[in-house]
C-alpha cells in the first residue's frame, strides 16, 4: 500500500507542478509524504498483533478481544490514510470541475 500511495502522490505532485496556480501547497504534499512513511510502521504493528492473536488461547476471551481492539484501531488508521489521499485527489477533481 505504501508504494501505491507514493505513486499516486508523485503523480499528483507532477500534475500540481504543471498548472499555473498550484492546487495543493508544498507543505500539504510534504505532510502527505510523511504520512505515507507511517504506513510501514502501521503494517509492522498490524502484523505484530496478528502474530500475537495467533498465539492467544482462544478460550482467553479478554486476550482475544484485546488483539481485536488493536486491529480495529489499526484499520481505522488505514482508513485515515486512504481518506487523506482521497482528500488531496478531490482537490484536483474540484479544480478541474471549476474549469468546465
Amino acid at each position: 500500500m505504501e508504494n501505491e500511495f507514493k505513486k499516486i502522490l508523485t503523480f499528483l505532485e507532477k500534475l500540481n507542478n504543471n498548472v499555473p496556480k498550484k492546487i495543493i501547497s508544498s507543505s500539504e504534499l510534504q505532510e502527505e509524504y510523511n504520512n505515507i512513511k507511517d504506513l510501514n510502521w502501521l503494517n509492522n504493528k498490524t502484523l505484530k498483533h496478528l502474530n500475537l492473536l495467533k498465539k492467544v488461547d482462544p478460550s482467553s476471551i479478554n486476550e482475544v478481544m484485546k488483539q481485536i481492539c488493536y486491529f480495529n484501531v489499526n484499520l481505522n488508521t488505514y482508513i485515515w490514510h486512504i481518506e487523506s489521499i482521497r482528500d488531496i485527489t478531490e482537490k484536483f477533481i474540484m479544480k478541474d470541475s471549476k474549469n468546465d
